[in-house]
Order: structure tokens, then C-alpha cells, then sequence
């Protein structure tokens, strides 16, 4: 059972008399706790209409006894046993309450200054008339992680087809079509890519891409990018899902790239196959 602490005592989640934040800040978390309450407090130093909300993923660190300890009625902590990243970051974007959602790492940072940019874009995204926000991060030399963004507006798979856009970036999304566009977890794998949502999101909705930093991305040893292709193997159905998504983005006319498509059609195939192995052995 998810258990949810608010600000103090555990207790079961209920709704926020505050009103509506602007911004959900969803972080999962395991056994970081030094790491992840730096960061919680960097961001509740904004002053904002802003909420964090993470989830303990069966830390026994006394991550939850830290986190309660900032007593910040814009902290939703949630904790249950260890299920794994995918389940984890779920619990926080299923239950978060802002109008959009930025998913974070616990093991990176965000700058103050970049946080409120993020914030003004929310409050002006009506005039915008954009569903997401992507924003780079830098590495810690201080140089952008991965390649710029060649144009203004996108979306999210035309961006690596067609503009050859790599590296992490971070993104912002209207908190209902992440909410949609999340995986259902109606099979209980550990790892799923967080680009199978922006995937999804992509066959319909465009993103405003800028070329600005908001934030350090971190390699930590043996953490997920040290061992990207063993946990995409051993998650074969999510990554089937993500190769099909961009399949089907080709046929809504999304990107052009028919190289992209063909290796999209060749990784569904193979990571299709691979899931079908899978479950004839259960």
C-alpha cells in the first residue's frame, strides 16, 4: 500500500485546499536521500506556484524521515516497496495537481533562475498555444548536454528523426496529456522510457523547443545510462511500445525521415519478438 506523507505524520493523500499549482515537479526516488533532499530544497527556495511530489521507491535510508523534516505544504512525499523507476515516477505523475508537469531525476539540479522561466512559460502558455516546453540541461563542465534545437517548434519524435536533436533535454508537458499518454502498467515492468510518453504526445501535439539551460545533468556510476542496452532488454514490451509509437507517428506525417521509420519498423520488430520470448517462458 502507497503510503503519503504531506508536510508531517504519514497519512493517506487527500486534495490540497491550496489552489491549483502551475507546475508539478515529479521526482522518483531510491536510496539518494542526501542527494534528493538537496534538490527538493533548491526548488522550494522559488518562491512559486509549485509542488513537488515524490515517491520513495523502498528506500531504507531514512529518505522519508529527511524529506518530512522540511515541512513545505508544497512537498507531497508518497513511499511504497521497492517497485522500480517506472512505477515510481507513475505514483508521482497519476496523483500530481499542476497544470503542467516536469519530470526530474533525483540525481540532477535545477537552477532558481531556470525554474522561474519554466514558471512563466506555464502562466503564458494559453497565448503560446503550446502543450510542451523542452529545455537543455548542461553537464557538470558546463557545457549544453547533447545537441541544440535547430528551429522554435517541433515535437518531440520529429526532433530526433528529422533535426537530429540527441542528448537528455528537459522536458515540460500539459499535466493532462502526460496523464494520458503515461504508461498503464498493466504489466509490471521495472524500466519504462519516459520517451514513450513524449512519443504518444507526439503524434498529436507540437513542443516549443529553447535553447536555454535550466538545469545539471548527472552521470552517476551505476545508474541507468551506465547500463542503458541490458535494461532496455530485460524491458522489452515498453521499448516495443516506444518503436511502434514512432511507427505511427511516421503515418500521421510527423516526421519525414524514412531512415528513422525503417529503424523504427526493425527495433518493433525485434523488441516485439523479444517480449513474445518472454512471455512464452512465464
Amino acid at each position: 500500500m502507497t503510503k503519503s506523507t504531506h508536510c508531517g505524520e504519514l497519512k493517506e493523500p487527500t486534495v490540497s485546499s491550496i489552489s491549483q499549482p502551475q507546475l508539478s515537479i515529479c521526482i522518483p526516488t531510491y536510496n539518494r536521500r542526501d542527494r534528493i533532499v538537496a534538490l527538493t530544497q533548491s526548488i522550494l527556495s522559488v518562491d512559486g506556484p509549485i509542488e513537488v511530489r515524490i515517491h520513495i521507491d523502498g528506500s531504507d535510508d531514512g529518505t522519508r524521515e529527511a524529506l518530512q523534516a522540511l515541512r513545505d505544504s508544497r512537498l507531497n512525499v508518497t513511499e511504497a516497496q521497492n517497485r522500480g523507476r517506472a512505477f515510481a515516477l507513475r505514483q508521482t505523475i497519476m496523483t500530481c495537481r499542476g497544470r503542467y508537469v516536469m519530470p526530474f531525476d533525483d540525481d540532477d539540479e535545477i537552477d532558481s533562475e531556470g525554474l522561474m522561466r519554466v514558471l512563466e512559460l506555464c502562466r503564458n502558455a494559453t497565448a503560446l498555444q503550446t502543450a510542451a516546453f523542452i529545455f537543455h540541461l548542461r553537464d557538470q563542465d558546463g557545457q549544453i548536454v547533447g545537441t541544440p534545437f535547430p528551429r522554435g517548434r517541433s515535437n518531440f519524435v520529429k526532433l530526433r528523426a528529422d533535426e537530429r536533436v540527441f542528448g537528455d533535454k528537459k522536458e515540460i508537458v500539459r499535466a493532462d496529456l502526460l496523464k494520458a499518454a503515461t504508461y498503464d502498467m498493466k504489466r509490471a515492468y521495472r524500466r519504462v522510457p519516459t520517451s514513450l510518453s513524449w512519443a504518444r504526445i507526439a503524434l498529436h501535439h507540437d513542443t516549443m523547443c529553447l535553447n536555454e539551460t535550466i538545469g545539471v545533468k548527472h552521470y552517476l556510476a551505476g545508474g541507468m545510462t551506465s547500463k542503458a542496452w541490458k535494461t532496455k532488454l530485460n524491458n522489452s514490451y515498453p521499448m516495443y511500445l516506444v518503436h511502434r509509437a514512432h511507427c505511427a507517428a511516421f503515418f500521421r506525417g510527423r516526421y519525414r525521415s524514412v531512415l528513422h521509420f525503417a529503424r523504427s519498423m526493425v527495433g518493433m520488430i525485434v523488441y516485439g519478438l523479444i517480449a513474445l520470448t518472454e512471455i512464452g517462458r512465464r
